[in-house]
């Protein structure tokens, strides 16, 4: 993603969005209480992982695609 595109959550919610630095993957994985994307990859490594993986794709969106079942859906808590 483009840099700054994600800022305005960094912003808004600074003492619990974090956003990768471009460190190893499995590293900040680790480090991370919980995982969110759209359909990535760091998504299943997360779930590996054991983390809360969180997919962000809006209820206007298309599906998420990944089908392992653990993975919980924005478009599922919220209310469009």
């Amino acid at each position: 993603d483009p840099p700054g595109k994600y800022n305005h959550f960094v912003d808004r919610y600074p003492d619990i969005v974090q956003l990768s630095d471009g460190g190893p993957l499995l590293k900040e994985i680790v480090e991370a209480d919980i995982v969110a994307g759209c359909q990535s990859m760091a998504m299943v490594v997360g779930l590996v992982a054991k983390k809360k993986i969180v997919s962000c794709i809006p209820p206007i969106g298309a599906r998420c695609n990944l089908p392992q079942k653990n993975i919980l859906h924005l478009r599922e808590m919220v209310t469009p």
